[in-house]
Parts: structure tokens; sequence; C-alpha cells
């Protein structure tokens, strides 16, 4: 008669690693728990201290799936499984700014993935790897899902402490030349939500054009927000993801449960038809009903 599989998940460390990840059984225990899982199931009957077969196929399961399905890293001979992670505040592509350090300050770039294993420890993820702007261009990897680490990308607030820094540090190696507004249109910018979690876009007003901080290039624009006391927030990138007009895009929500990023947008006039908006270039042009099959027309 077989053994009664042995399920336990002890853990021993290697002597030479001074830090988790931890060492598991070896995997030829879990490859013989599973075998001889198969074989108790191919009797139709019970192992010892099983209660039910759905308890055994549970098992199987499991065992098989920790034995097929993760990629062992080098020196590790099994991974339990892995909790899932908790919701975060980024997406792929969402721009943002990291902290590094060691003279680099605070640096931008773009989210490359989310929950990426950490190479050091299978068990653990990084929130995000993120791709840093040039001139550095490199991948670095966020450790933690936090603020002090990793924030959004905005128009940053030029009249509190730092604000003016962070603006300067996320200019673009080459930005354009080129504005698409001037002083006193009304526009929509990225801003912080109130929770300080996700960003909206605010209303505002363009009050200066080509702002002079003290770097190598200028801030396209200094926009004075609405209900706010006067407070202004500097755009360092003409680009419709920071600014775009109030015709076009209205105040609310920018990221979070409902994101509004999209270059293009296709909306319903009052009138029933509808049209394509290019934040870009502020193009507006009439397009056929998105919801309608090609069999009405």
């Amino acid at each position: 008669m077989a053994s009664q599989p042995q399920r336990s998940r002890s853990r021993s460390r290697d002597d030479s690693d001074a830090d988790p990840p931890r060492r598991d059984p070896e995997r030829e225990q879990l490859e013989r728990d599973l075998d001889d899982l198969e074989r108790w199931k191919e009797t139709g009957e019970l192992p010892p201290g099983y209660d039910s077969r759905e308890q055994l196929e549970r098992d199987l399961a499991d065992l098989s799936r920790l034995n097929d399905q993760r990629e062992l890293p080098p020196g590790y001979s099994y991974l339990p499984p892995r909790p899932p992670p908790p919701p975060r505040r980024f997406q792929r592509s969402d721009r943002v700014v990291c902290s590094l350090g060691g003279g680099f300050g605070w640096l931008p770039g773009a989210v490359q993935s989310v929950n990426e294993p950490n190479p050091q420890d299978p068990t653990e993820l990084f929130p995000y790897v993120v791709k840093l702007d040039p001139p550095l261009g490199k991948l670095i990897s966020v450790p933690e899902d936090r603020k002090n680490f990793c924030r959004s990308e905005i128009c940053f607030d030029g009249d509190v402490p730092g604000g003016a820094q962070f603006s300067i540090a996320c200019l673009p190696l080459n930005p354009t030349k080129k504005r698409r507004f001037a002083v006193g249109d009304k526009v929509c910018v990225a801003v912080e939500d109130p929770e300080d979690v996700h960003t909206d876009w605010a209303a505002g007003e363009v009050v200066q054009v080509d702002v002079d901080v003290g770097a190598a290039s200028k801030m396209p624009y200094r926009v004075r927000l609405d209900d706010t006391g006067g407070r202004s927030v500097l755009v360092h990138r003409e680009e419709h993801r920071f600014i775009r007009s109030r015709d076009l895009q209205a105040p609310g929500p920018r990221t979070g449960a409902t994101r509004v990023l999209d270059k293009f947008v296709t909306r319903q006039k009052k009138d029933g038809s509808w049209e394509k908006v290019d934040h870009e270039t502020l193009k507006v042009r009439a397009c056929a009903d998105p919801n309608a099959d090609e069999g009405d027309y």
C-alpha cells in the first residue's frame, strides 16, 4: 500500500542566501507526492488522511499546477502558490515619475509592466517596471506601490515647494516649440485627484505661454485653475495627455476607475450624430455611429 502523501510545506534556507527567497522541498518530493496521489486516484480508493474524493482532486490540481505551470529559477526546486497581487494605481504605458535616490532625484518614464516577478525572490512581485526617459533610457524596478517611490506625471503646482523642480525634471529632452493654446484659452489640465491616488482633468485658463523657470527649456504654459483660489500649475509637455481644450474635454476623472487618456475619442452630439475628436490636433470631424452594424447603411 502506498504511503500517505506528504503535504507539508516546511521550508529550509540555503546557508549561502543571506535573505529570502527561501528554499522549499525538493522537486523530486513534489513529483513523488503527485505520482502517489495519481496512483490512489486510479484505484478508486481514498489515501489515508483523506475524507473525500473532492479533497483528493483538489490536492492533485494544486500539485499539478505547482509542478507544471511555474518556471523555476536556477537553484529552486519548488515554489509555493503566490497570493494574488493587490490593485495597482497604474497600468502599462502610464506616465509616472520615480524616485531614484543616489543624487538622481525624481525622473520621468513610462510603465512597461505591472506585477513583474522579482528575479531575486520569485515569490514576490515588483509593482512596476518603468522605462526612464532619455538620456538615461533604462529600465528600473519600483519596489513598492507608494507615492514616495512612484507618482503620476501631472501638471505640477509651481507655487508650492518642489513643484517647479518636478516640472523641470519632467521636461522632454527635445521639446516641441509649437503651441496649441494662447493666453486666455479655456483648457483642462492633468492634476492629482482629491484622494491623491489617481488623476483628474481640472478646468483652468492659460495665463502664460513659454514660462521661464530657470531651466534649459521653457514651460509651454502656466494655467490658473478654476475654483482653487488662484492656484496655478505648470504644463511641462505640449501633449494631449497633459493639456486639452475645454471645448473638447470636460473636467472629471482622468485615471482610476474611469480612464480618459485616449488621443482619439468618438462621441455623440446633442442632435444624435457622431463625431471623432483628435485631442492632439484639436480637430473634430463627423463620423458614423460606432455602435451601428454595417448593414444599417
